[in-house]
């Protein structure tokens, strides 16, 4: 099944490099290499899935499975049986397995928690969240639930000159905040709530609208930063949606549907319809609300030299706009457009090159 030794080829530049390699891969002590079930946010979840997919039943086989891992040849079974006991009696407690003598079942909850590929202790925070709401339920109540998961590390600490701007976001919105805040806080602990709030704080201005660089100046994110954040967040709002559909909760659900596809595309709720269409994104949305183009049905009556005259829409855009929506357009119209589109790229063309001649002069 496995081979029998593998084989590696080193290329060296240059004599120093040769060295370096010599050093660095054949005279040097093997690295240890360290199965990442040794995690025990990885073990609650795999054997979640094993129960949840079919792959054992109980906890004799539980172990066979895991003992046949590269994490089982490097731990004893004896470790492997005391940590996965704590983990089936936190996944039985929580509601994600039934004992059915010593046969294990997973529930409705747990299937889709597994199938959601999200840490349990996520799935827990997010289920006692959507059922305690808050006393004023807003976009932030459950950008800040998300937060406050195990899943949307690595989060976005408070630096020195914008922990005051967290702390008093945090005091202002404490009605908003759907889990249970401790009064007393060591430092780490207070750290890292202060980095939930302020993460969520981010993503909050993101759907509200706020630039990059404000985003930048404000609260030190950048834009790799920012977009970790909303890519996470995306997965664990459609997480919790899920959840909500399971626990029939349909209020927080709708609610959870139309803040995920906010975080996405960075706008408020009035640009959705405009930025489910396919090419328009953030932008392009704000540029069409601006100019009147409010909904759909305005956009359906325009004509496309209205929509080319806009600012980085363009004839094709302008198209594949009122395609989508239904709306007729013109051959003839189209026809000119594209030639007016042409020329004026060839003028931009001819006059960029002009510039970059003079420039290098």
């Amino acid at each position: 099944q496995y081979d029998d030794y593998g084989e590696a080829l080193l290329i060296a530049s240059s004599e120093d490099e040769l060295d370096y390699l010599i050093q660095d891969y054949i005279l040097s002590n093997p690295e240890r290499i360290d199965s990442r079930l040794a995690q025990e946010s990885a073990l609650r979840g795999h054997t979640l899935a094993a129960v949840a997919s079919d792959y054992a039943h109980t906890e004799g086989g539980l172990l066979d499975f895991f003992g046949s891992t590269f994490y089982g040849y490097n731990y004893p079974t004896s470790g492997i049986k005391l940590i996965m006991g704590n983990i089936l009696r936190y996944l039985a407690r929580e509601d994600m397995l039934e004992y059915d003598g010593e046969r294990l079942i997973a529930t409705e909850f747990g299937k889709r928690v597994s199938e959601l590929y999200i840490d349990p202790l996520s799935a827990v925070v997010l289920r006692d969240g959507l059922k305690r709401g808050a006393l004023d339920v807003t976009d932030f109540t459950w950008l800040h639930l998300i937060c406050h998961t195990p899943d949307m590390r690595p989060i976005l600490r408070p630096r020195r000159n914008d922990l005051e701007i967290v702390e008093n976001y945090f005091e202002e919105h404490q009605d908003e905040i759907a889990i249970a805040v401790r009064k007393a806080h060591d430092y780490i602990d207070y750290e890292d709530f202060m980095g939930e709030v302020k993460t969520a704080l981010v993503l909050d201005s993101w759907i509200n609208e706020v630039s990059e660089n404000d985003l930048l100046e404000r609260y030190n994110v950048q834009p790799g930063d920012r977009y970790s954040a909303v890519a996470n967040s995306e997965w664990l709002l459609y997480s919790a949606h899920e959840l909500a559909d399971v626990l029939g909760m349909p209020e927080p659900r709708l609610h959870l549907r139309k803040l995920r596809d906010r975080v996405k595309h960075g706008v408020t709720e009035k640009l959705l319809p405009l930025v489910r269409l396919k090419g328009i994104g953030r932008v392009r949305a704000q540029v069409l609300f601006n100019s009147g183009f409010t909904s759909i049905a305005k956009l359906k009556r325009a004509d496309l030299r209205q929509l080319t005259a806009l600012p980085t829409i363009g004839p094709r855009i302008s198209r594949t706009i009122k395609e989508q929506i239904g709306g007729v357009v013109d051959e003839q119209e189209w026809e000119r457009l594209k030639v007016f589109d042409t020329q004026q790229s060839s003028l931009t063309s001819f006059i960029e090159e002009e510039y970059d001649e003079d420039t290098e002069e």
